[in-house]
């Protein structure tokens, strides 16, 4: 019997089969990654936007600076954010505000691991109370709940 090929194919197929594994692996790691971008950057949104501090366009212009920097960064063109009082009569009651952050990858690589296209994060938190006195120049204005 003539074996002279049989390790060349062997050895053919074994880097193949690392390679598959090794790219789910990436692609894998970097839906986490993005998953987790999203994760903060509505969680953040909602820390500014309840604080009463801050104006809703604010809010949303610096979850978008967070999103397109850093790493990895996300395309512009598939990241939708918000952030507004929750609806509903209990959301109403204890003053609740929602952020979300929301992105579609351009590129759809997604769809190899089995993950719906689009990937979204949503953040609910209390409005907070007015802290600062209205007289002391450092805290400013507060943003009334549900504006």
């Amino acid at each position: 019997m003539n074996q002279k090929g049989q390790a060349l194919i062997e050895t053919a197929a074994f880097f193949m089969a690392l390679s598959v594994l090794l790219a789910g692996l990436a692609g894998f790691t970097k839906w986490i990654a993005v998953r987790e971008k999203l994760l903060l950057a509505a969680k953040q949104g909602a820390f500014l936007y309840s604080s009463g501090h801050w104006e809703k366009v604010e809010v949303e212009d610096r979850m978008r600076k967070f999103l397109t920097s850093g790493s990895p960064p996300l395309n512009p063109d598939g990241i939708r954010v918000s952030v507004h009082p929750l609806a509903g009569v209990n959301a109403w009651f204890w003053e609740l505000d929602e952020s979300v952050a929301e992105y579609t990858p351009p590129g759809g690589w997604c769809y190899l691991l089995g993950a719906p296209s689009t990937m979204k994060e949503k953040c609910v938190i209390k409005h907070a109370p007015h802290y600062w006195a209205p007289l002391q120049p450092w805290g400013g204005p507060a943003v009334a709940y549900g504006s």
